[in-house]
């Protein structure tokens, strides 16, 4: 889907950058929804929308909170700072255990655009409830 490809290249300009970003996905729908299952849209860490959209308003409000999937690029420094500040705001560390870093599958690859398919597949896996070694392991 070109709506899909947008987001993916948008993830890859901000990879390239080192911009904290989300990639937000719809893994199951229930009743009438404006977009399907794999439909994709990109945040930045304020919340902010980049690219694509998983159906608008509530929905994508909702999907920001109550993500299934969280992960964090970043040098074990920033993540160790990231946690440490997010610790200090109130998190707990068994909130802070859900989240993916390093980020993505070891697929073995070291270009933007294979670390971006590494944790494209790394969803897809979750997804799917298939167990795959994931690098935060």
């Amino acid at each position: 889907m070109v709506e899909d490809r947008k987001v993916l290249t948008k993830l890859n300009e901000c990879i390239k950058e080192n911009k904290s970003v989300a990639v937000v996905m719809i893994v199951d729908t229930g009743g009438s929804t404006p977009r399907g299952v794999g439909s994709l849209m990109l945040v930045d860490d304020k919340g902010n929308l980049l690219e694509g959209t998983i159906g608008g308003g509530i929905l994508e409000e909702k999907a920001k909170r109550d993500a299934c999937y969280i992960g964090m690029i970043g040098s074990t420094n920033k993540v160790k700072t990231c946690f440490e500040n997010m610790i200090a705001k109130g998190y707990t560390k068994e909130e802070l255990s859900k989240v993916y870093t390093p980020i993505g599958i070891d697929l073995g690859g070291e270009t933007p655009e294979e670390i971006a398919l590494s944790i494209m597949a790394e969803i897809q896996a979750l997804k799917h409830g298939k167990n795959v070694p994931h690098m935060k392991d």
